[in-house]
């Protein structure tokens, strides 16, 4: 069975239901923010949310990261509807395998099918946004598939029948080159404060403890 960390390359994607909006704050209008990225602000109960699955600086540094391609994909005019994570969703059931191995994957990562889905949103931003440089043509398919076809399945499968897995394995391929290479450029670029990451990873702690 094929493993799934649920990222792009090192970049996590992964976002929790804001079950805990609120904690800590009390009753105030305006949530407390513990970072900003050009000038949307991260709040302190999303950072400790995003803390249930990461430690805090390591949580915020997702945080930052997903805003980022939030605010690229607008400003592009890209959006992800739900026929685009559906379609994303099927793609990595046929990636693991059977419906039983798919489920025994959602249960080893403690998710849902909506959660899994909520986390494909960056994903499928990401692809769109660099759809012209990942999607690799019948030329770059059939060349990866000349040279590789021993080795994507038994008995070897025809072009046809392995093109949509050598699609994906070439995708998978351009996007290690791609997207890494814009983050830490879009990071480079972009005004990033953090204000309170220490405050919420003591809180996170605290909260724990009970």
């Amino acid at each position: 069975m094929k493993k799934f960390d649920l990222s792009v390359l090192t970049i996590s994607v992964c976002i929790l239901g804001l079950g805990f909006l609120g904690l800590n704050q009390g009753h105030s209008a305006t949530p407390v923010a513990v970072a900003t990225v050009n000038g949307e602000a991260i709040t302190k109960s999303a950072h400790y949310d995003a803390m249930k699955e990461q430690g805090g600086e390591a949580a915020l540094d997702r945080l930052v990261v997903e805003t980022l391609i939030k605010q690229e994909a607008a400003k592009k005019g890209i959006s992800a509807n739900d026929e685009d994570l559906n379609k994303a969703l099927d793609t990595m059931k046929k990636q693991v395998g059977s419906d039983e191995q798919f489920q025994a994957f959602l249960q080893q990562a403690n998710l849902t099918e909506d959660k899994l889905k909520d986390k494909l949103v960056f994903n499928v931003l990401l692809d769109k946004m660099f759809e012209k440089e990942i999607t690799p043509t019948d030329a770059d398919i059939k060349k990866f598939y000349d040279e590789n076809k021993e080795t994507l399945g038994n008995p070897v499968p025809t072009l046809d029948q392995a093109k949509e897995k050598v699609t994906q394995i070439l995708m998978d391929m351009k996007r290690s080159e791609k997207i890494p290479a814009w983050l830490e450029e879009a990071k480079k670029n972009a005004k990033i404060e953090k204000l309170g990451v220490a405050a919420t990873a003591q809180a996170g702690e605290g909260e724990a403890k009970h």
